[in-house]
């Protein structure tokens, strides 16, 4: 799947004042879950989202082998 294009359509369903939470693999090594190369770095991640003009209000830790984003279109 093309990561942009979910972000967008997201984006482009979301409520003026309404909230997405992103989860996704951190790009270390883990016992399990997807190949390392299949991930997205958060920094890309977060790119992604303000290319779209969305606001990254809290990052987070959901376990040890993950990131978390609360985004929002605006602060």
């Amino acid at each position: 799947s093309d990561p942009k294009m979910i972000l967008q359509e997201a984006e482009r369903i979301m409520a003026m004042n309404g909230r997405i939470v992103v989860i996704e693999w951190n790009t270390v090594a883990s016992p399990f879950g997807p190949p390392i190369a299949s991930r997205r770095a958060k920094a890309e991640v977060v790119q992604m989202l303000e290319d779209l003009g969305l606001v990254v209000v809290k990052d987070f830790k959901p376990s040890d082998y993950h990131y978390g984003l609360l985004v929002s279109k605006s602060k």
